[in-house]
């Protein structure tokens, strides 16, 4: 499919958080749909992180009777950046490939999903015009060269000539030179989780897709889960999805499998890769993938950027949930691992607490995210130093049942 640059969403809105305080949230509410959905997000810039604003950022996108919501936790020097840009470009792309499809359904293929997650990797991956940027990533792109296909660090760029190190650590040591014509600068030094909800509004069906330690919570206030678990005796969202059913109000749901290596999926994964090169590392009760020609390294195994690491097993490739129902009164919670964070919360605990809020306070939908920010911020402050405490980010969905037009 040619890519129409162009095109563009109904709307698009995209959220996040830079108003100069720390555990401050913004917030932004949507009411002009029967999926009514409010965003919550807040930073916590310190010296000690070495950045200057928080990472996270928040999308949603609307085009005729589809609306995708987007949520990325940044990470590394260029952590927001990357995840702004997958913000408003990974919703267009999606909506973009629905609205252009010769065949009207009230589905989504995985094709259709992980084309548009392809087509958004290629848009965040290379700096504009190809040039590199010193102190940034360049991919050897002369397939005659024995480096052809590798990344390594700019040292020098400058009278048509680029100096590459492939080891940071050791940059004189290890230093090649190129011609402009046999380089491709990478655009962005590090990276970003995504988590994506797609919602046809007249059939009220919806998919996850996700990438990353980000998490989405469903919850069903009609306490039968027939379509949950139709849902999850689907094959191919085994491995993603877990099911939950709470103790004090029965609601049915699931909530998604991080990709981490505490994921024996994915550590099987990384394993099993041939061409894999890395390293497991334990540093403060986490779980790091490590790149040992680099050193660099992750929490999350898959994700947006991060191509530093793809050698090591890191990927962009999605899971993705089967369709599923949403009916009325459901509940759509995806948050950031600053909320999701086992730390701070035991998984089973949290569900109790949102199944708790979902009954207490039934369709508002800014009362549940200011209550689930506000316990996970005072339990951060009893278990976290205040250096460690995450940028935090959160979009809540409530399925009114109220009839649509669209």
């Amino acid at each position: 499919m040619e890519v129409d640059h162009d095109w563009q969403p109904d709307s698009l809105e995209v959220v996040s958080c830079d108003n100069g305080f720390n555990n401050e949230p913004a917030t932004k509410l949507f009411e002009d749909c029967p999926l009514r959905s409010v965003f919550y997000i807040s930073q916590n810039v310190q010296e000690a992180r070495k950045i200057s604003r928080g990472q996270d950022c928040m999308s949603r996108g609307l085009h005729k009777e589809w609306i995708c919501h987007v949520l990325c936790d940044g990470h590394g020097e260029d952590g927001y950046e990357l995840a702004e840009e997958v913000c408003r470009a990974l919703p267009t792309a999606i909506l973009r490939r629905i609205h252009e499809r010769e065949i009207t359904s009230d589905d989504v293929s995985d094709m259709t999903i992980k084309d548009a997650f392809n087509e958004c990797e290629e848009k965040i991956k290379f700096t504009d015009n190809g040039k590199p940027i010193k102190g940034k990533y360049a991919l050897i792109v002369s397939k005659y060269h024995e480096h052809s296909g590798k990344l390594g660090l700019v040292t020098f760029y400058g009278n048509g000539q680029v100096s590459v190190c492939f080891n940071d650590h050791t940059p004189n040591e290890f230093q090649v030179d190129f011609e402009l014509n046999e380089v491709q600068g990478i655009k962005y030094t590090g990276g970003c989780t995504c988590m994506c909800f797609i919602y046809h509004i007249p059939s009220r069906r919806g998919r996850v897709v996700s990438l990353g330690d980000s998490r989405l919570l469903v919850l069903s206030k009609s306490n039968d889960g027939e379509g949950i678990e139709t849902l999850l005796s689907t094959h191919s969202v085994e491995d993603l999805l877990e099911p939950v059913v709470t103790k004090e109000n029965g609601h049915w749901g699931f909530i998604t499998k991080t990709h981490t290596l505490q994921n024996e999926n994915e550590t099987y994964r990384i394993k099993g890769g041939k061409e894999n090169k890395f390293e497991i590392r334990e540093a403060r009760g986490n779980l790091y993938l490590v790149n040992p020609d680099t050193f660099h390294h992750v929490e999350p195994t898959r994700g947006m950027g991060d191509f530093i690491m793809r050698a090591a097993g890191f990927t962009s490739e999605p899971e993705i949930s089967a369709t599923f129902s949403i009916k009325t009164s459901t509940l759509i919670l995806a948050a950031s691992d600053g909320i999701f964070d086992l730390k701070v919360w035991q998984e089973n605990d949290f569900i109790e607490f949102v199944s708790h809020l979902l009954q207490e306070h039934g369709e508002d939908t800014s009362k549940l995210a200011e209550a689930v920010y506000r316990e996970t911020l005072e339990k951060a402050y009893s278990v976290l130093h205040y250096t460690l405490i995450d940028d935090m980010s959160m979009f809540i969905c409530l399925s009114t049942g109220v009839k649509t037009d669209i």
